[in-house]
């Protein structure tokens, strides 16, 4: 994706870009543990039931957290942008659509 973009925009056009992914991505380590935790459990045996009351309780425990994290990120979105990525941020390319 980042070659593709460059080809296009430009170097400064993939480093606004790469930036919020690399935190995009560390939001997401969460939901990628809780899988490979559960994942296992619910593939059983033909003997035993799939253990659905774990994966309940995960989805509902990852939700809270998920929820716990994003919402201070919606209401303060422009002082961690500028924080994480620098105040110079506000006037960056855009794709132009050519």
């Amino acid at each position: 994706m980042h070659s593709v973009l460059g080809a296009f925009l430009g170097a400064s056009a993939v480093g606004v870009y790469s930036a919020p992914m690399r935190f995009v991505i560390f939001l997401q380590y969460a939901g990628t543990a809780v899988s490979t935790a559960v994942a296992p459990r619910l593939a059983r045996s033909a003997a035993e039931p799939p253990a659905t009351r774990v994966f309940v309780a995960s989805i509902r425990y990852l939700l809270v957290f998920q929820g716990v994290l994003i919402a201070p990120l919606l209401v303060w979105a422009g002082p961690i942008t500028s924080l994480l990525l620098g105040p110079a941020t506000k006037a960056q390319p855009t794709c132009s659509g050519r």
